[in-house]
């Protein structure tokens, strides 16, 4: 049982780098193609990082986070926050909002309210 629940919880956090890995690029109006520029990753691994569809080594997150011209602790940061805010919609929200460009911030403020 112990092994099932770490497996699932290695899968959330493979899923929520890549959720906070787009969710910075798009914030940086990047595309992929430009972020596989900037950090020196090809852009089909950073596709599947972001779909959570790849483990990517601590080498390649470091890589990864100076194209998104962030700190690596800021990345595993919001990493670590969605992992743990999961299980809040309040949490969720909170993060997408700050992760958000601006235009998209009132429909995803809307979406929030809608669950109180």
């Amino acid at each position: 049982m112990a092994d099932k629940k770490k497996a699932q919880h290695q899968k959330l956090i493979i899923e929520c780098l890549g959720k906070a890995v787009a969710a910075r690029r798009k914030r940086l109006g990047m595309s992929q193609e430009e972020l596989a520029e900037e950090s020196g990753v090809d852009r089909a691994f950073i596709s599947k990082i972001e779909r959570g569809r790849r483990n990517p080594s601590f080498a390649l997150i470091s890589h990864i986070s100076h194209g998104l011209h962030m700190r690596f602790s800021r990345l595993v940061a919001n990493c670590e926050e969605c992992a743990n805010g999961s299980k809040t919609s309040a949490t969720n929200a909170r993060i997408q909002l700050v992760n958000a460009p601006l235009n998209d911030r009132i429909h995803i403020f809307e979406q929030y309210f809608v669950y109180l």
